[in-house]
């Protein structure tokens, strides 16, 4: 290490750091307005999918409920047509 770049190292260090800190800014008062009017678009937007999102969901939870008694009745070469009448009953 030559005394030069040692040199140019030491010169871009700050010597007194005082009244300076770590620590972010805080956020401005328009930051905040944009979070909160993208949170309660995404809630308003949910609450009117809901009759739409929710029978996708009850179908993804019961076709991962039904998958196992499915498959043991395939195995047991019940016909695939009548395999969901008889795991549902």
């Amino acid at each position: 290490m030559t005394s030069e770049y040692a040199g140019t190292l030491e010169a871009k260090q700050p010597f007194d750091r005082q009244g300076e800190s770590d620590e972010p800014p805080p956020p401005s008062g328009r930051s905040v307005a944009s979070t909160v009017i993208a949170v309660l678009l995404v809630f308003y937007t949910l609450y009117f999918a809901a009759p739409l999102l929710v029978p996708i969901a009850a179908a993804v939870l019961l076709s991962m409920l039904l998958a196992p008694p499915v498959q043991l009745l395939e195995r047991v070469r019940v016909p695939r047509i009548l395999v969901p009448g008889v795991t549902v009953r």
